[in-house]
């Protein structure tokens, strides 16, 4: 699995298909990263620092990030949470992943550390925040 800043087109980034949470340091994005049984081609997209918070809040503002404040109340929440997790100096990340393989990925999420999990699929969101202890957003 290899790891990719935020540096691609807006235009081009999407929540559906990925799980997404918080990691309070980038050692546990490692460690995380080093434990998921994903294929080496796999990416996951790491938001931190001012670049990853300026991604986020030009996505949210974005087409798509408009919509899903639109039509779901959990995106545009989750959404915030992300950036408020990255303004304090935490990591967010997003990993594209099949629906049967969801369940392992975030076992293994939350076994590292993992808060504000959260699976934006194609019909159906689902946060995993109870397995966490967090709040919901």
């Amino acid at each position: 699995m290899k790891v990719v800043n935020c540096d691609r087109e807006i235009e081009n980034m999407t929540l559906t298909g990925k799980v997404m949470g918080v990691f309070e340091s980038r050692e546990r994005l490692d460690a995380f990263r080093d434990a998921a049984s994903l294929r080496e081609t796999d990416e996951v997209e790491v938001f931190e620092g001012r670049d990853g918070l300026q991604c986020l809040k030009q996505f949210s503002e974005s087409v798509e990030g408009f919509l899903d404040a639109l039509l779901g109340d959990m995106e545009s929440g989750m959404l915030k949470v992300f950036m408020q997790a990255v303004e304090r100096g935490a990591v967010v990340f997003a990993v594209p992943v099949e629906s049967n393989e969801r369940d392992e990925l975030v076992r293994v999420a939350v076994q590292h550390g993992a808060k504000h999990l959260a699976h934006f699929g194609q019909l159906v969101n689902e946060s995993f925040e109870h397995l966490t202890g967090d709040q919901p957003a």
